[in-house]
Order: structure tokens, then C-alpha cells, then sequence
């Protein structure tokens, strides 16, 4: 079997619960854009494309080893921002730098980058989770309004999740193929 393999974390019950709220009131205001299903709201550390049952436990096992020693850590949500800066395509919930998962992510990756069918990320890592795919641009006003949006609200991470993607359907359906306990 072949999964759409990625390794994310959740945001608690009540900051999904919150993040709902905020999308909500943007689709109020009719923007062109195509919201993630609350469900699926995440932050992506480490997608691994199409990966075999084989792999899949390769990755699984190099994951266990990478986040043995990892503790619980705090994320905090800080507002909402568009990107990329010249054409803006993405929504996304920011979140303040933690020094905790940017040292988490570093040994991921290099745990990661001893299995030869793992590549190495494209681009460098944003903390953020997806809240909108932008459609088609949008107007100064409607951009100010997105970016005036304030969230300060922080959660207690103790968990991550190796995911499979399945994008078969109208929207992505997401399945936990193993969590691992921080």
C-alpha cells in the first residue's frame, strides 16, 4: 500500500474551536477563498510524499528514536498573515517562535536525512497553520482585514502525527497512520 505520508501537530480542542470561529467570520465577508476543513487544521513539520508500507515503518522507527528524549512544549498563536508576499495564495494562523520545536525540527531532520528516500525540505520551515487557499486576488481592504485579526492564544503540545494524506475526494481526508507521545 502507498501512503501521502506527513509528520504534523495539532492544535488543542480549544484553539481549534477558536480557529473555527475566525474562519468563519472570514467567510462572512465573502472572501475567494478556500477554507481548510477545521478538522485538518495542523502544522506541517516534514512532508514525505507517496511512501510505501515499508518505508512508512522506516520512518515511523527514525521518528520514535528522534522524538524519545522530547518533552512537552507551549506553541502560541500570534495573528494571521497571508503568503507569499507578492502573490499572495496562502491564509495561515502565525505562531511565535518557539525554540523547542525549532530544535525538535532540526533533529528530525537530521535523523530523517539517514534514510536515502527522504528528501530534504524545499523551503525553509514557517511555523503556521493553513487556514486558506487564496483563489484569486485580493483587495487592499480585504487583505488589511485579514491581517488585523489578533489570536493570542497558546496551547500545551505533547503530542505529534505521522499522517496519511488522502486527496481522493472533494477535500483532503486526513488519517493517523502513528502518534508518538512527547
Amino acid at each position: 500500500m502507498k501512503y501521502r505520508a506527513f509528520l504534523a501537530i495539532y492544535p488543542s480542542p480549544e484553539v481549534m474551536k477558536l480557529l473555527g470561529k475566525v474562519m468563519q467570520e472570514f467567510k462572512n465577508s465573502s472572501l475567494p477563498v478556500r477554507w481548510v476543513d477545521k478538522q485538518n487544521l495542523h502544522i506541517t513539520l516534514k512532508f514525505f510524499g507517496m511512501q510505501s508500507d515499508e518505508r512508512i515503518y522506516e520512518i515511523e522507527q527514525t521518528l520514535e528514536e528522534s522524538l524519545a528524549d522530547a518533552g512537552p512544549f507551549v506553541l502560541k498563536l500570534n495573528g494571521v498573515s497571508i503568503f507569499p508576499e507578492k502573490k499572495p495564495r496562502i491564509i495561515s494562523a502565525d505562531l511565535d517562535s518557539s525554540p523547542e520545536l525549532i530544535k525538535l525540527k532540526k533533529d528530525i531532520d537530521a535523523n530523517l536525512a539517514r534514510l536515502p528516500f527522504v528528501q530534504g525540505d524545499r523551503r525553509s520551515f514557517l511555523n503556521h497553520i493553513t487556514l486558506g487557499r487564496i483563489l484569486e486576488p485580493l483587495a487592499e481592504d480585504k487583505k488589511k482585514q485579514l491581517l488585523e485579526k489578533s489570536m493570542t492564544v497558546g496551547w500545551e503540545v505533547a503530542s505529534m502525527h505521522l499522517m496519511d494524506s488522502d486527496l481522493s475526494g472533494t477535500s483532503p481526508q486526513y488519517s493517523v497512520l502513528q502518534s508518538f507521545q512527547l
